[in-house]
């Protein structure tokens, strides 16, 4: 006997952040009050050299 097919349809949903995190959140009053794009700058030189070695590593071990 036949088994009947599954459904294979695949959906979507397109969420952004502002509906998953309430208002009153702590994360939303960090967001409000310090500016994080100076986080980037920081650490830049430490994750290039990171990057770096790991590319390094990776090649003479593989």
């Amino acid at each position: 006997m036949f088994k009947p097919k599954e459904s294979s349809q695949n959906e979507y949903e397109f969420v952004s952040i502002d509906e998953l995190v309430p208002d009153d959140h702590l994360l939303r009053l960090i967001d409000k009050y310090i500016d994080f794009p100076f986080l980037l700058e920081k650490v830049r030189p430490i994750a290039t050299h990171l990057a770096r070695l790991e590319k390094v590593c990776c090649n003479t071990l593989g």
